[in-house]
């Protein structure tokens, strides 16, 4: 798989509603279903993060971040 860095940058860049929009567009495409109001109390900043980081990209934790969201936790 190969990992675009210029559309991660820009996703980061999003508002909340646009990178949420954006995550439940490829959650879908991958079988999730996820609510529609993003998570609240910097959630997203954490997967901003987990996204954003130089030359390391953890996508792992990105999707530990959205399955415990989906949970309800």
């Amino acid at each position: 798989m190969r990992i675009d860095k210029e559309k991660l940058k820009a996703l980061t860049s999003l508002s909340d509603e646009a990178l949420w929009e954006e995550i439940k567009k490829i959650g879908k495409s991958h079988g999730f279903t996820l609510p529609d109001a993003p998570p609240k109390n910097g959630e997203l900043g954490k997967v901003r993060r987990a996204l954003g980081e130089e030359e390391r990209i953890n996508l792992g934790e990105a999707i530990k971040i959205i399955n415990q969201y989906r949970k309800g936790r």
